[in-house]
């Protein structure tokens, strides 16, 4: 009866133990879970983060890009204004000095033949006077000087009429030479306008030119650049995931040892507990 009552307490006191040891392997297995838990939380909340802060330089550089288009933009808008308002000006001004040129010879012309009508005038007028007076003294003199002075009047009709066609001449010719100035003038203002044309065109299409590169170069950079940093965050979220589930298999193999540890020591116990009454009952065979 003693050993019965004392095989009764030790097995009471070893359920007690047992269930103490269940509840302190529970709680473990609660804070091992808790801190697995924390860390995964930490992985997610740094990767978030990181997430992040590439957007907002992305975000930024692209800002920063676009801005110096802009202002790349603006300067050139104001250069190439510059250069044509310069060119309007050039062109005004030289179409003014040609007017301004070509009025002052056809005022010059003009004087000139307004002087030579008046002296023509004057010469009719004093050649008819003469005329009359010679009517008059040929009248009352002789033949032979009525001859004398048709003849003499006859050349001096055509020395004068010689050098009015002499003098015309040289008009025409000056007026000629004058005209085919001004159109060789107007020849070559068209040729170095046609030319500043030409060279602008081609500046343009430089300009455009450069402007596509550039903007080619900035799409090849930015597209360089964004496969550089996909491959990064794919090479960095690989790495992540591989880390993650290192650290999950790491916790599962560690729960499974415990685990198995556990089971171990149930395994342990429940054969004692098989094994300890059969000690007991081997002497009471015996007696």
């Amino acid at each position: 009866m003693t050993e019965w009552r004392h095989f009764i307490k030790l097995n009471r006191e070893r359920r007690i133990r047992g269930l103490a040891l269940k509840k302190a392997l529970q709680e473990r297995s609660l804070h091992v879970y808790f801190q697995y838990w924390i860390a995964v939380t930490r992985v997610k909340m740094s990767v978030q983060q990181n997430v992040e802060m590439k957007l907002l330089i992305r975000v930024f550089r692209s800002w920063r890009n676009y801005s110096h288009k802009h202002h790349f933009l603006r300067q050139m808008q104001s250069h190439v204004s510059h250069h044509v308002n310069l060119r309007i000006l050039e062109h005004a001004f030289m179409n003014m000095r040609l007017k301004a040129e070509y009025c002052t010879s056809l005022t010059e012309i003009a004087e000139e033949v307004l002087h030579n009508r008046e002296q023509a005038t004057m010469r009719a007028v004093i050649v008819l006077w003469k005329d009359r007076l010679n009517a008059v003294l040929a009248s009352r003199c002789y033949k032979n000087i009525l001859v004398i002075r048709v003849v003499r009047r006859w050349e001096k009709f055509i020395h004068r009429k010689q050098t009015e066609r002499e003098h015309e001449k040289e008009n025409w010719d000056k007026a000629i030479k004058l005209h085919n100035m001004f159109l060789c003038r107007k020849a070559i203002l068209a040729l170095k306008e046609e030319m500043a044309v030409v060279h602008q065109v081609k500046k343009k299409k430089q300009l455009i030119c450069d402007r596509y590169a550039k903007i080619w170069k900035n799409k090849v950079d930015l597209s360089v650049t964004a496969v550089c940093l996909e491959q990064e965050f794919v090479q960095k979220r690989a790495w992540m995931k591989w880390r993650l589930q290192l650290a999950k298999v790491k916790s599962i193999n560690q729960i499974t040892r415990k685990f198995d540890h556990h089971t171990l020591s149930q395994v342990f116990k429940a054969w004692k507990k098989l094994c300890t009454p059969r000690m007991f009952q081997i002497p009471n065979l015996a007696v």
